[in-house]
């Protein structure tokens, strides 16, 4: 729920009584005044009127009505009692007794009730006084936007003993508990709300919450106004199992349209063992994130996202930062960008990156070594014609990175010598040599089973993705290419294009070093279409590509960006760009050529509606002569959506040479009406590429390591069940079948109220990294932005990464 939007709500209702009173009170004080009862009696001696049965005050839209009004037209005060009921045409104000001063418009209400049928709050208090023209005084208050018409105790309510308001100020509640079904779950000694149609400073809604790694966790956000382009929010966290935590988040804007978040986060973590190997961290832990978006004169945009923790289990126990815990790095950005010329077709990016590693516990973490990009600059011109020649068409990148580390390898391992011209250590997939780790575990010689002897690649004398680089210093790398497309009439065109790659090099181990490469591209491409029964349209879009990269032996030559371990097949077949201008310092020849189509299949709709798609698929191959002839994967890419509310989606790579499925991705969803959604996915990858692990953080380094998984073979399925409109349920399931192990198991069941102001469900889950939880979870609609119905939400919404 929106705290902010809440507590806005909260204090609309709380206090929205007394300028209703005053609403009354001015009426009663203003003329003409209708008055008609049962009977009407005028005291001379004490110049008061007496109105009995079914007594109406009538004045335009407002209605006062009463069993009995007394009213002095000489003192301006009046007095109604008996069933009172006031309403402006809008809201309803219900009291037993009310008093009333017409001159001062000061008064007071007993016992009364007052109902917003527009907000749909409902609000009680045993006395409210208006005490001046926007000060008021409540007792016994009670606040609910439950308008259920079952009897017994309302779903939820807020009740505060005595609270002090004054209209566009700020109002005071003292005593105050949250109540739920009638039970109080949360005291408060003391609120302060602001009362002010403009945002102002004040507390907001408490946050409660449950989670098994933290237990029980209370927090009061504080809402500081501290300009008008500036927003701060500071939230005192208790969280049961690891004490007390504060959050600090602020917000901003820059004229128009330049804005940015920051948000930091600190615990002194009481859950934390500083001297067990199972905590190789700290107990003292913290976490800043935040994103920026600056636009600058002359056109110069900043962006920047930063994401920083002091270990690398604070994404696996604490939140913003969990959707971070399956990442292998947190990466921090900032960049300037500028465009150039009246078409923008030049442009520089100028940037730095930080990558925080936190795929392994803190004390085998390769942050002090692991090489930054600080700065990146990058220059590009986009494919133009020349005007002087316009069939020629240029293009340029460049690309100048200083490759920078904290520490050198060799301060860290002083016993382990640099290979490859010291370029880098052969420590295997772990990242960690044999002769460190019996320091660490006494008897653990190789936990892995990494070593060259084994089978595994340290010793080997060649680099592996994981293992550290020794060397750092500069790279600036440019790649000019011309192009000279043509077009044969309407039936296909090409876009030859030749190239040269140029490398340059001053590093710390090297030197001065430079290589270059020759590149060149073909691409022929035609579009087909066709119509099936008037309705049906079929585009096919036939193209043949041909790429070559030849360069000099580059065993001697630095390097900085290794090639990738996870071959990239697919995006190098769809787009030999990705071949051609491959930025990694490690390249293999390429002669080759990749063809394919893609097929888009639109269904035409009525008269005035637009065509829809039915299903995009895209077949490729490829053939490398400079690897000896080698047919590469037969890719199938494809999206289809048989209706509006199913869609299907399928990656295939199949390796003709080996004759094996390498990888299969295959997903579908389907919605039957409103009350039934199913959803299953499948993947499959033949082979795992072996490089640094992710350990597991909740025990010791090795003790629950394994290394057994040879491939990915696993499913996911969910599926969510609305019984009626109030009932509920989801459950999903993620199973591997490699090693027959139950990835993620999670039910839910969830109540919405018939009146649609609460919703009560129990969660069930379990996971490999948390095991066996727990929730029961209660949620409040009508405050903020929280979901009223079933099929927004409610409980968390289910997906695929989560069993992972």
């Amino acid at each position: 729920m929106d705290q902010k939007a809440a507590a806005l709500l909260l204090i609309a209702a709380l206090f929205a009584a007394p300028s209703a009173l005053a609403q009354l009170s001015s009426d009663l004080g203003s003329t003409p005044l209708e008055i008609t009862a049962d009977t009407v009696d005028y005291e001379r001696t004490r110049d008061i009127y007496v109105a009995r049965g079914d007594v109406r005050l009538v004045q335009g839209q407002t209605i006062l009505t009463a069993d009995w009004v007394v009213y002095s037209r000489g003192g301006s005060r009046g007095v109604a009692s008996g069933n009172v009921v006031f309403s402006d045409g809008v809201d309803t104000v219900y009291s037993n007794f009310v008093e009333f001063n017409l001159s001062t418009l000061q008064g007071v209400l007993f016992l009364a009730e007052f109902d917003d049928t527009v907000n749909r709050f409902r609000l009680q208090g045993d006395e409210i006084v208006k005490t001046g023209d926007q000060t008021y005084t409540f007792e016994r208050g009670m606040f609910t936007t439950c308008r259920c018409p079952d009897e017994g105790e309302d779903p939820w309510q807020i009740r505060a003993e005595s609270a002090n308001l004054e209209l566009e100020g700020y109002a005071v509640a003292r005593n105050t508990t949250i109540n739920i079904l009638g039970v109080p779950i949360l005291w408060l000694p003391w609120m302060a709300y602001p009362l002010k149609s403009e945002r102002e400073s004040g507390f907001l809604f408490p946050e409660v919450a449950y989670r098994g790694r933290n237990g029980i966790a209370v927090g009061l956000p504080y809402f500081w106004a501290a300009a008008e382009n500036l927003n701060v929010t500071v939230t005192p966290q208790w969280l049961e199992k690891r004490g007390f935590k504060g959050d600090l988040e602020v917000e901003y804007l820059l004229g128009e349209h330049s804005e940015g978040t920051i948000y930091g986060s600190y615990i002194h973590d009481d859950a934390i063992d500083e001297d067990s190997l199972d905590d190789p961290f700290d107990a003292d832990r913290w976490a800043v994130h935040g994103a920026q978006s600056l636009h600058l004169p002359q056109g110069w945009q900043v962006q920047s996202e930063f994401k920083v923790v002091s270990d690398n289990r604070y994404p696996s126990d604490f939140r913003p930062l969990s959707r971070f815990r399956r990442d292998r790095y947190l990466t921090s950005t900032v960049f300037g960008t500028k465009h150039f010329g009246d078409n923008g077709l030049s442009g520089f990016v100028g940037a730095a990156h930080w990558a925080d590693d936190i795929q392994s516990p803190d004390n085998q973490d390769r942050d002090p070594y692991l090489l930054q990009r600080l700065p990146d600059l990058e220059f590009k011109v986009l494919p133009s014609r020349l005007s002087w020649a316009e069939r020629l068409v240029p293009s340029l990148d460049g690309e100048y990175i200083y490759f920078a580390q904290e520490q050198n390898p060799s301060e860290v391992f002083p016993n382990l010598t640099p290979l490859g011209d010291d370029m880098f250590y052969d420590t295997g997939i772990d990242a960690l040599p044999d002769e460190q780790e019996p320091g660490f575990r006494a008897g653990i010689e190789d936990p892995h089973e990494d070593n060259v002897a084994l089978g595994g690649p340290e010793g080997d004398l060649r680099f592996q993705e994981g293992e550290p680089l020794a060397d750092r210093g500069h790279r600036l790398l440019i790649t000019p290419r011309l192009a000279m497309p043509w077009r044969f009439g309407n039936h296909f065109e090409i876009y030859p294009e030749i190239g040269w790659r140029q490398s340059f090099y001053q590093t710390r181990a090297q030197g001065f070093e430079a290589w270059g490469t020759f590149t060149a591209r073909a691409d022929i491409q035609t579009r087909l279409s066709r119509s099936y029964r008037g309705d049906l349209i079929h585009i096919l879009e036939p193209r043949l590509g041909y790429g070559l990269i030849t360069h000099p032996d580059l065993d001697d030559q630095p390097f900085f960006v290794p090639f990738t371990a996870v071959p990239q097949q697919r995006i190098r077949q769809l787009d030999l760009d990705n071949v051609t201008r491959d930025t990694a310092d490690r390249l293999d020849s390429f002669n080759g050529i990749t063809w394919g189509a893609s097929n888009r299949l639109y269904r035409r709709g009525g008269p005035g509606s637009d065509m829809r798609l039915l299903a995009d698929i895209t077949v490729s191959a490829q053939y490398d002569f400079a690897s000896g002839g080698r047919l590469g994967n037969f890719v199938i890419d494809g999206v289809g959506m048989p209706s509006e509310r199913s869609q299907v989606r399928l990656n295939i790579g199949f390796d003709p040479e080996d004759v094996t499925l390498d990888e299969l991705l295959a997903e579908a969803d389907w919605m039957f009406g409103s009350s039934l959604g199913l959803a299953l996915s499948y993947r499959y990858l033949d082979r795992i590429p072996r490089f640094f692990e992710d350990f597991r953080f909740d025990s010791d380094r090795f003790d629950d390591f394994q290394n057994s998984f040879n491939r990915v073979n696993q499913v996911n399925a969910r599926v969510r069940y609305a019984f009626t409109k109030n009932w509920s349920a989801r459950y999903q399931i993620a199973y591997a079948f490699e090693n027959s192990i139950l990835l993620s198991n999670r039910a839910s069941v969830e109540y919405l109220s018939k009146c649609v102001c609460w919703g009560l469900g129990v969660e069930v889950r379990q996971n490999r990294q948390f095991g066996f939880e727990f929730n029961v979870i209660y949620r409040i609609v009508g405050l903020g932005n929280d979901p009223t119905g079933l099929s927004e939400g409610g409980l968390d919404q289910f997906g695929f990464l989560d069993a992972f």
